[in-house]
């Protein structure tokens, strides 16, 4: 996370970069901890005093940089809407603005003020300055004009999450007041590496000289790099403390107590005993804040935690006289672990006939080898992109451990089927990738 004056805004603009790979580890998720504390600040925006920068000074979409790894990046930022999982009531302007990498089905959706997303039209108007003498990446051409949109906007608060790694990502081009790296575990390694502690290098390249580092519940050899890269860039690196909260993941409550922030008998919106450790992060990093002397206010953060939506994320779908469908994203082995136990502790009992589509280079037989531990039977549907896995292909290579498997040629005949076959009381679950989730949504809506 990090607060930082963005070039051509006329408002002293508060950038947030949220290092992390959404929720894929057991450890911490990442992107409901995001929004969790995107919606916290929007609901306690704050002004500033208004600077006026030279159009001169701006940057330009050039300035992103042109990253050797634009071609796996190119797949790049359809975001998903958050449908309001950084606004908050009451508050004017769009003070606090979200960009988050996904897959669904519109580019614009993963910029957004206040309770309303970007309109793409205005994002194109964005001068296109001498993009076009770079070869820009997608998410590098979106980041540019996401950040030419803020700025343009009066940005005063947003909230970053790195598409990719986070040392040669396109939004580490910003300047932080606070940075996190909420997770890390074994995805992406055909990018980022292969070890952990690979890994953790290309995420500790957005802890910048003098700015906070805040990191989550990190594996040993992953806080060891942290740390390391903190002492060499003279930054103060803080880490959750779990003496400081108390769960209690049956009623998803949680209470937090620190010096500079107390909360007792908080519901998070997000379910999972995993989220009650990511709210722990969020309130962490708001602690800091209000160290810095911003003003966020206990009702604010408490009206943060228990209003936040993340589309793809444990969303629950219900319709009058269907059965119960949940869409979720996790699309490696400790994300689906963590999905498991959240499915297990919130329907106990209930027949899951999953619906799953999946890309390469994943995790695949760790999958699902954790989702046996739910799955009634499995419904593989292909993915509307070059990476997804034929089912025919999927069904050869995975061992089903004796659970039934049915190949389908698409999202909505697969969905419908199960659905027809269904009865009101199973629970269906949607999983394995946005893009499958993207064109649910797309197909069926959002209730």
């Amino acid at each position: 996370m990090s607060i930082a004056k963005i070039s051509g805004t006329r408002r002293s603009s508060c950038w947030l970069i949220w290092e992390g790979n959404r929720r894929e580890t057991t450890y911490l998720p990442t992107g409901r901890a995001l929004h969790s504390l995107a919606r916290v600040l929007r609901h306690e925006a704050w002004t500033r005093e208004h600077h006026r920068v030279p159009r001169r000074d701006r940057q330009s979409a050039a300035e992103v940089r042109d990253s050797p790894r634009g071609r796996h990046q190119r797949q790049g930022v359809d975001v998903g809407d958050d449908r309001g999982g950084a606004s908050g009531a009451g508050v004017p302007h769009g003070a606090v603005y979200v960009a988050a990498p996904g897959r669904f089905h519109r580019a614009d959706q993963g910029v957004r003020g206040g309770n309303t997303p970007a309109r793409g039209s205005r994002i194109c108007r964005s001068p296109s300055h001498d993009a076009g003498k770079k070869k820009l990446s997608f998410f590098e051409l979106v980041t540019a004009l996401g950040f030419d949109y803020f700025a343009r906007s009066g940005v005063e608060i947003a909230v970053i999450e790195t598409g990719l790694g986070g040392r040669l990502d396109a939004t580490n081009v910003l300047t932080p007041a606070l940075t996190i790296v909420t997770d890390i575990s074994f995805d992406h390694m055909e990018i980022l590496g292969s070890t952990l502690t690979r890994i953790a290098r290309e995420k500790a390249g957005i802890i910048k000289p003098g700015v906070p580092h805040l990191i989550g519940f990190l594996p040993p050899a992953a806080e060891r790099v942290m740390r390391t890269y903190s002492r060499r860039r003279h930054t103060d690196l803080h880490s959750v403390h779990l003496k400081r909260s108390t769960f209690y993941p049956s009623r998803f409550m949680l209470d937090f107590i620190s010096k500079d922030l107390t909360l007792k008998h908080l519901h998070p919106a997000l379910l999972g005993e995993h989220q009650l450790k990511n709210a722990t992060l969020a309130l962490e990093a708001l602690a800091l804040l209000r160290r810095k002397g911003i003003k966020i206010s206990v009702k604010a953060i408490r009206d943060g935690m228990t209003n936040t939506f993340w589309p793809g994320r444990f969303q629950i779908i219900t319709r009058p006289g269907k059965p119960t469908v949940v869409l979720d994203v996790c699309h490696n082995a400790s994300g689906v672990a963590a999905f498991v136990r959240t499915c297990r502790m919130r329907f106990p009992g209930r027949r899951m006939p999953v619906v799953i589509g999946v890309v390469r280079k994943k995790e695949h037989q760790e999958m699902f080898d954790a989702f046996s531990q739910v799955a009634s039977e499995y419904n593989l549907t292909p993915l509307k992109t070059h990476r997804s896995v034929s089912p025919r292909e999927l069904q050869r290579t995975i061992d089903w451990k004796g659970i039934p498997v049915r190949r389908f040629g698409s999202v909505r005949s697969a969905c419908d089927t199960v659905v027809k076959r269904a009865s009101a009381d199973d629970i269906i679950l949607v999983v394995g990738s946005h893009y499958l989730v993207g064109e649910y949504l797309k197909t069926y809506g959002w209730s």
